[in-house]
């Protein structure tokens, strides 16, 4: 639940906010115009990840933190890794094959 409803569209939202598409993408051929209350709305879906994650243990919660911190770092203006094509497509499978793994033994405790 942590990472379904509230981390991936924490880690979409954030990622909208920064990127500002004008152009169609994601089948919307004119995407709305994003305003600080999708930034703040990401970061209240990423808070309550990280609770979530906190009730069932501070290794997931970790996890959830460090995929929400490269997945800020995808879009951000400072950073934006979206801005290498290869190094962006390798960092992005990883993290997002990673945490699924490790979500996947962590059910086997």
């Amino acid at each position: 639940m942590a990472l379904h409803l509230f981390l991936y569209p924490s880690s979409n939202g954030y990622n909208s906010y920064f990127d500002k598409d004008e152009e169609s993408i994601g089948g919307l051929k004119h995407p709305p115009k994003v305003t600080p209350d999708l930034y703040w709305l990401s970061q209240g879906f990423l808070f309550i990840a990280l609770i979530l994650g906190a009730m069932i243990s501070w290794s997931f919660t970790s996890m959830l933190l460090v995929y929400a911190l490269v997945s800020m770092a995808y879009s951000h203006p400072k950073i934006r890794i979206k801005k290498y094509p290869w190094t962006s497509w390798f960092i992005a499978g990883f993290f997002s094959g990673v945490l699924h793994f490790c979500d996947g033994l962590r059910r086997f405790e």
